[in-house]
């Protein structure tokens, strides 16, 4: 009975996940915002960039900000 309920759980939770995939998101204002930083130029200002984690950040930020137009500046 109790594996049952867990193979029926996970069987919710991926269809769930696979659906909001490949279905995509609609946000009506997300354009707006988008079209007007294209072309911007964001500055990260660390801490300082000898830690891993403002390196981690600064990938994060890189990953998505550049796809999108964005130049990501680091200033330490």
């Amino acid at each position: 009975m109790m594996k049952t309920s867990l193979a029926l759980c996970a069987a919710l939770l991926t269809s769930g996940a696979a659906f909001a995939q490949g279905k995509g998101l609609d946000e009506p204002i997300r354009g707006g915002y988008k079209k007007a930083l294209r072309g911007r130029t964001v500055a990260f200002l660390p801490g300082a960039m000898a830690m891993d984690l403002a390196q981690g950040w600064l990938r994060g930020l890189k990953t998505e900000l550049e796809p999108q137009g964005i130049k990501v500046v680091v200033r330490d």
